[in-house]
């Protein structure tokens, strides 16, 4: 069987002669046969070419002997052929076995000699004389010389004559004694292989498979032309050196195209290896040999002489088992081999022997070629690897598939085909060796049992340990809290310091300001007060109580501004509430013994208030009341069992909803952040939501009862929960939307009288009979704080507007102001604003050295502000619709704007010293929808923009090269770099919330992997300065902060609404979060705590963004505000 050809005309014998037959009888060569030269036994020993024992059954048989080293009598050959063969050598019973072997292989044809020839580095060669002499014909060829032979046929330089051409070709003939076997009636296969191999390279057109040009037959053999390809074999080039990576892939993935090709028309090579892969002088590349080839569409029967055709070194596992079996997946394999000797410069198996080699290909697995040659890209060991697995179903479907990831490797793109993890070779090697991998996990087991089970005991000591260590550290607090309570501030300071600093938390921080800081006590000497409200722009406070006083206080001094006149001496104020329309207009009610309902208002901040309006229409004492959220509405209750809705706004003294009376009193009312429902509690222990209707109608839900009388409600301000205050110290919680309980809290020993949920609902404050003033969690609804300051039952609170303060009243006459913010610390310092937009404020951006500050938003115009003046000092002008983002440079020179008419601009920022020249800008390009975010890289040499159009782009941002897109999963509302730019962090539209993070390279390369977490869209992404961090805003209302190494996140709640915006501190030390509820929340970036809220926007706060010196923070909202507030409280706590 041929290997290939060479234009040089040297032979590419598929194959030598092994030494052992040379050995045995190299001089008894007969008559007529020309004596292979001395030397020829050692240069077929030093030759590294692969044996191919199919030439005869004799050169087979003298390998057995020569390589088993065995008696054969002791081990019978599988072909009897080659067993009697065998036997007869080893008996000594043949005179000349290798002169009638050759004499068997060549037909009795006397014109077959042994010669010498030159292989043209000064070595000399044995080279065979065809049976067809020079100068003969065979069909239209002029036979020149014989240039190959092999177990099946020979192959000759040829001259074509015909009209048309006149070329050199390649003439292959099967051999005369296989022809006249093949003719036996019980030897067909020589004749049907050869005719397989004939047809099969005839049949298959490609540009790097050697054509066929013509099949004809001579003196009864078959034969057939072909081009003749002047260049060496692939074998012939490895000898010198390996391939490079991208030449190997190069040259092997046209190969592998030709035999995808041969595999769609049905063929089978089976014989793919260096050797015939032939290469011409311009370095393209041939497949040749298809003497081994199988149509997929039989079953080829295989001779005896058959079974052990192939070269060992390239054979596929199942090849080695059984050749007759084999598919396309064997030469995906053995076009893995060829590549592994590409790069490597051996075959991935190679032993003394050729059974030897075929034991490794079945059993054993290759050294990776990176262990052999450092040089190797990776990549391309993955994709060797790949093809030479074991199990056919693990390596590429098809050879066109093989070829499909050389490409993407040449041309820079990520491959598929992901390397072995670690695991996979442990599965492996498991799966090899199942006896030894059973006992090593045996030992493991039981190594990690005796582990596990010390790991737990020692885990469950150190948790007891931290269990008694907290109890200890909470018993503490318990004592501190008396101490204070008892004014007995050195003890509480003490314990204060003795408690350990990794447990000190909030509640820590509260009490220790409690210590230095008393709370404000006002007093009435008229007697009980019965009803609190602060004003809702705050600085003020109301009162009301017995002997019809109604005081207002002025919070600031602690003293009292003034005595609302017109209630009469003998009357008792039951409630008080205080409210402030749109117009400016303030109002006072107050519910009266005597059945009126008295509102004071007041037009002019600056001016007095007017006497009192007085509002008839309950027949018995008024017992609650409560203002709409917009003050235009009073609803009023009592002991008459009635609600009454008034429309206060107007001049009717008549109530504009008289809600049917339930015969028995209706102590608590409420409507919550509703302007057309309210709840109301009373003696029938019914919690009732009642829905307005047009023209004094009325609907209402029965949430169910209490277990006692309900003395008072209070509706969140979110209007997600109801709370009831019970006559026997219990509080229940309730929903509006739903009947039954939530949660039911035992608050006091005795009545609770009052309760009102904090403006941010994160607390609730109760208090009652028992003197004490209680703050719960609304979340965990566990006691944030238990104070009695009171001499007296506690009968009103109210909270301020801003939530930092909690006014308690006592039927003692006292007032007391608590200090309500546990875990909140609020700025020093006041904002300051800065105006000059129309509309909202979404974009927001601060330069590197905090002078400046970039904002825009719906006017489309980009606004530039001193950040130590205030002062505006550019506006630049371009976009024609909202802009979305702004992003400074990292070297402060560009100012990059995306809008929503999809287009990308950056502006050249003039220098601060240079204030005449305006800046000029310059269009990048556009996205097909609006563009929604963007970021710098950290070397400014990129612009990274996503929008609605579901692209994310990376723009040049100092040059003019197009830009790189790739599709997002979803819209894209925002986009972050990492510090060393190789993480680029998108998100936004997802349903399932998530963040994805892309791996970039410099080779283009993109890897992306999921953050999973929210549960709606994100709105804002921002990294901390030292890249281990990300937080996150979204609509769920949270904000996290994800460890990257981990994927795990610190979760950050207490806005309450959707959040917008996000930015992390220059040192890393807090997160600013901006939410729908029109505040600013700063966050401890470890712990995830709240530190401090900032209130003062009018509507949603947009955008973030600390200034990189550490000394403000600002903020842009809906309300066209641009604030700025002192960093200096909480900067630096930790």
């Amino acid at each position: 069987m041929e290997e290939g050809f060479t234009g040089d005309g040297e032979s590419a014998i598929h194959g030598r002669p092994p030494e052992a037959a040379l050995r045995d009888n190299a001089e008894s060569a007969p008559s007529g046969v020309a004596k292979p030269p001395p030397d020829a036994i050692e240069k077929v020993r030093e030759s590294t070419e692969p044996l191919d024992l199919g030439g005869s059954a004799l050169l087979r048989a003298l390998h057995a002997l020569d390589s088993t080293e065995v008696d054969p009598s002791a081990a019978s050959p599988v072909d009897p052929e080659v067993e009697g063969l065998a036997e007869t050598i080893a008996d000594g019973n043949t005179v000349d076995p290798l002169a009638n072997a050759l004499a068997a292989d060549a037909g009795s044809d006397t014109s077959t000699q042994w010669s010498e020839c030159d292989d043209g580095d000064g070595l000399s060669r044995l080279a065979i004389r065809g049976r067809v002499a020079p100068g003969s014909m065979v069909g239209h060829c002029e036979i020149l010389e014989q240039i190959g032979r092999g177990g099946m046929g020979e192959v000759y330089r040829a001259r074509q004559r015909t009209m048309k051409v006149d070329r050199l070709v390649a003439l292959k003939l099967i051999r005369a004694n296989l022809s006249a076997d093949a003719r036996a009636p019980d030897s067909p296969s020589a004749l049907a292989r050869f005719h397989v191999e004939m047809m099969a390279a005839a049949r298959l057109q490609h540009d790097h498979i050697v054509p066929v040009y013509e099949v004809g037959e001579h003196d009864g053999s078959p034969y057939y032309t072909m081009l003749l390809v002047d260049g060496p074999s692939l074998a012939e080039r490895l000898r010198l050196d390996p391939m490079s990576g991208p030449e190997a892939a190069a040259l092997l993935e046209p190969i592998a195209r030709a035999v995808g090709l041969a595999h769609s028309q049905g063929i089978v090579h089976r014989d793919v290896k260096p050797s015939n892969i032939i290469i011409d002088s311009r370095g393209k590349p041939y497949l040749s040999d298809f003497g081994l080839a199988k149509p997929l569409e039989q079953s080829l029967t295989l001779t005896k002489t058959d079974a052990l055709l192939g070269s060992p070194p390239y054979m596929s596992p199942e090849q080695a088992r059984d050749s007759s079996q084999v598919g396309p997946a064997s030469d995906v394999y053995s076009l893995g081999a060829t590549f592994y000797e590409m790069l490597t410069g051996r075959p991935p198996f190679q032993a003394s022997d050729p059974i030897e080699t075929m034991r490794q290909v079945i059993d054993e697995f290759p050294v990776p070629p990176q262990r052999l040659n450092r040089a190797v890209p990776r990549d391309l060991e993955t994709i060797c690897l790949r093809c030479l697995e074991k199990d056919p179903g693990r390596r590429y479907g098809t050879a066109d598939a093989l070829a499909d990831e050389l490409k993407r490797f040449r041309e820079g793109e990520p491959i598929v085909t992901r390397p072995l993890s670690s695991w996979g070779h442990v599965a492996r090697w498991t799966r090899r060796r199942p006896a030894t991998a059973g006992l090593v996990a045996a030992v493991v087991l039981s190594l990690l049992f005796v582990l596990a089970d010390t790991t737990y005991h020692l885990q469950q000591a150190r948790k007891t340990l931290a269990e008694l260590e907290f109890r200890a550290y909470r018993d503490s607090l318990v004592m501190i809290s008396g101490a204070i309570d008892a004014g007995r501030m050195p003890d509480a300071e003490r314990r204060l310091e003795e408690c350990p600093e990794k447990l000190r938390g909030w509640e820590w921080r509260f009490l220790n300001r409690l210590c230095h800081r008393k709370s404000t006590v006002l007093n009435s000497s008229r007697g009980s007060i019965y009803g609190v409200a602060f004003r809702p722009g705050g600085g003020a406070l109301a009162a009301g109580g017995r002997r019809g006083t109604l005081g207002v206080w002025d919070v600031g001094s602690d003293a009292k501004a003034l005595d609302l006149p017109g209630v009469p001496a003998e009357t008792t104020i039951r409630a008080v509430d205080w409210s402030q329309t749109a117009d400016g207009r303030e109002r006072i009610a107050a519910g009266c013994s005597d059945g009126l309902v008295r509102i004071w208002m007041k037009t002019d901040p600056a001016g007095g208030w007017e006497p009192p309006r007085e509002l008839r229409g309950h027949d018995g004492a008024v017992d609650a009341l409560a203002f709409t959220a917009d003050g235009r509405r009073l609803a009023t209750t009592g002991d008459d069992g009635r609600i009454q809705v008034w429309e206060v706004a107007g001049a009717n003294d008549q109530p504009a909803w008289n809600l049917k009376s339930i015969g028995t009193s209706i102590l608590g009312v409420s409507f919550g952040p509703w302007n057309d429902r309210l709840v109301s509690v009373g003696e029938d222990q019914v919690v009732r939501v009642w829905r307005l209707g047009p023209k004094g109608t009325a609907t209402h839900l029965d949430l169910g009862s209490t277990r006692d009388v309900s003395l008072g409600v209070a509706v969140s301000h979110g209007g997600r929960l109801i709370a009831a205050a019970g006559a026997e110290g219990r509080v229940t919680i309730w929903s509006p939307d739903a009947p039954g309980i939530l949660k039911e809290l035992t608050a006091h020993f005795e009545g609770v009288n009052a309760l009102a949920f904090s403006p941010d609902d994160q607390r609730l404050a109760t208090a009652g009979a028992d003197r004490a003033v209680k703050l719960w969690d609304t979340e965990s609804w566990t006691t944030v704080l238990a104070r009695t300051s009171h001499d007296d039952q506690v009968e009103a609170l109210a909270f301020s507007a801003d939530g930092q303060r909690l006014a308690s009243a006592a039927a003692d006459g006292s007032i007391v102001i608590w200090d309500a913010r546990p875990w909140v610390q609020a700025a020093i310092l006041p904002p300051r604003t800065l105006l000059g937009h129309v509309g909202s404020v979404s974009a927001l951006a601060v330069r590197g050295d905090g002078r400046q500050i970039a904002t825009a938003g719906a006017d489309a115009v980009v606004r530039l502000w001193d950040a130590a003046t205030g002062r505006l000092t550019d506006t630049l002008v371009g976009h024609v619709n909202k802009v979305n983002a702004l992003a400074y440079s990292p070297d402060d020179r560009l100012l990059a704007s995306a809008g929503r008419d999809g287009a990308v601009r950056i502006w050249r920022l003039c220098r601060p010293e240079d204030a005449t020249t305006k800046p000029d800008v310059r269009l990048l390009g556009y996205h097909r929808e609006r563009c929604i975010a963007l970021a710098f890289s950290p070397d400014g040499r990129l612009l990274a923009t996503g929008g609605a159009d579901r692209v994310i782009r990376l723009w040049d941002a100092v040059g003019s090269r197009p830009p790189v897109a790739w599709s997002a999963a979803d819209e894209v509302y925002c986009l972050a770099f990492s510090p060393d730019g190789r993480l680029l962090a998108t998100a936004g539209a997802d349903d399932d919330g998530a963040i994805t993070l892309w791996e970039l390279n410099p080779v283009g390369e993109r890897r992306e992997r999921r953050l999973l977490g929210h549960q709606r869209q994100i709105n804002s992404l921002a990294f901390s300065p030292d890249g281990r961090c990300l937080a996150s805003v979204s609509h769920d209302w949270t904000g996290r902060i994800w460890d990257l190494k981990t994927g795990r996140s610190v979760v950050l709640r207490g806005h309450l609404s959707r959040l917008w915006g996000v930015a992390v501190s220059d040192d890393g030390q807090v997160v600013a979060t901006a939410g729908g509820d029109w505040s600013i929340r700063i966050w401890d970036r470890e712990t995830g705590e709240q530190q401090a809220a900032l209130l003062g926007h009018q509507g949603r706060v947009r955008a973030v963004a600390f200034d990189p010196q550490g000394r403000y923070v600002a903020s842009t909202g809906d309300d066209g505000e641009v604030r700025i507030w002192d960093a200096s409280r909480w900067r630096g706590r930790r």
